[in-house]
């Protein structure tokens, strides 16, 4: 018997964000460094960093990642 997928299985994910994207990047990175670190302090760090980064690299390394622009 065949197994019939529903419909939410089979959608396409929508393309991160520039920001999501970013914002995993770096979370995974800092837990790397920081594993005792809480979350909203991770994210308090990211918030401030996305602030004060240029947003040309970020899409540099989105186009890397993905091989298309961000959305």
């Amino acid at each position: 018997i065949l197994e019939q997928k529903s419909p939410i299985d089979s959608k396409a994910k929508k393309p991160l964000s520039l920001y999501s994207f970013f914002f995993k990047k770096r979370h995974l990175e800092l837990h790397a460094k920081h594993p005792m670190m809480k979350i909203q302090e991770i994210s308090r760090l990211i918030g401030k960093e996305w602030h004060s980064i240029s947003r040309q690299k970020v899409e540099e390394d989105y186009f890397i990642e993905f091989g298309r622009r961000p959305p």
